[in-house]
């Protein structure tokens, strides 16, 4: 990823928002699972060549394609699952079936703590070096997104021990080595980053494509009363703590409440779509509200012109630069 892709694709929204890919929610009327994920707008990526393919067709991830090693740890696994809802709304079914092949031949099989369950996860590397990984409730629930729009589409390998085994990786408490759901004073957060839980708690795109995740699998038949019981105590949690990601003239990208976290023009585009497309599959006004209010800060010029004054002030602050570029 360089400089010139950085600014095309991450800087260019700040001065045309436009310029950014996600379309609104896309949700049919129906209230049973719909062969289309609820945001659109992933075929954009696809016809303009943001993504890499390798030769048999799987996309690479955007700072991991480059290493050296096996497929699966070049790849990232919300790349991947977004160019499968990519190629849904290209009606190219054959290449979702190629990346769900991918998918459940590179899970991960664990135990739980007590062996009373096994569970299947998704290993995102943290290093080309290194063989640490971590697991995300961002991508287990772009997991469910994907199996089970593909029973939806007639996969021929049944994807039912994925899909349940997937649920029971949210069972796994924080503390486990794979566990990315924390649960405290009754506030139940799926985290995107759990092993740098200091540094980056609370990303609220992570965990919208999470509840979404979990919303599809509820929808399509799968999970047990404890599965749906943890949805809802963590979408009433995302619902207290919303108010805590208004900066007034944009939205955090992760806790706590400080100017210090504003997200970039990428994510605040992410969190207008996902927070309408949940709003939308609940039929919930303050998703919705707080979805209009973040589209009303990103359509005006000022707002967009000081949000990415003070994004480039936290850099500096934070990280001693200016943006990062690579």
């Amino acid at each position: 990823m360089n400089f010139f892709f950085k600014v095309k694709h991450y800087v260019r929204p700040y001065i045309f928002p436009s310029a950014f890919f996600f379309n609104k929610a896309n949700l049919s009327k129906k209230e049973a699972l719909s062969e289309f994920y609820p945001v659109q707008g992933y075929s954009a990526n696809i016809q303009t060549a943001k993504w890499t393919f390798d030769d048999s067709g799987i996309p690479l991830g955007l700072y991991n394609g480059s290493w050296q090693g096996e497929l699966a740890k070049r790849v990232h696994i919300s790349g991947l699952c977004e160019c499968f809802f990519g190629f849904g709304e290209l009606d190219r079914v054959e290449d979702q079936f190629l990346i769900i092949d991918f998918i459940v031949d590179n899970l991960n099989v664990g135990e739980s703590i007590d062996s009373e369950f096994k569970y299947h996860y998704w290993k995102t590397f943290i290093s080309e070096e290194s063989d640490g990984y971590f697991v995300h409730g961002m991508g287990q629930g772009q997991i469910l997104s994907v199996l089970t729009r593909g029973r939806l589409l007639g996969y021929p390998k049944s994807v039912d021990q994925y899909i349940k085994g997937v649920i029971n990786s949210f069972r796994l408490p924080i503390s486990h080595a794979n566990g990315f759901v924390s649960a405290d004073l009754g506030d139940v957060i799926l985290q995107e980053y759990p092993h740098l839980l200091s540094t980056f708690p609370s990303v609220l795109n992570g965990w919208l494509y999470g509840l979404i995740g979990m919303n599809d699998a509820i929808k399509a038949g799968y999970g047990d009363a404890e599965f749906e019981a943890l949805y809802l105590a963590s979408l009433s949690t995302l619902k207290r703590q919303l108010p805590t990601y208004d900066v007034g003239f944009w939205s955090l990208y992760n806790q706590p409440a400080s100017i210090l976290n504003i997200c970039s023009a990428h994510y605040q585009c992410q969190h207008i779509v996902l927070l309408q497309a949940l709003g939308k599959l609940e039929h919930d006004y303050t998703l919705l509200e707080y979805s209009d209010r973040f589209s009303r800060q990103q359509s005006s010029l000022m707002c967009r012109a000081l949000a990415l004054v003070t994004k480039v002030a936290a850099n500096v602050l934070k990280y001693k630069r200016l943006y990062k570029f690579k």
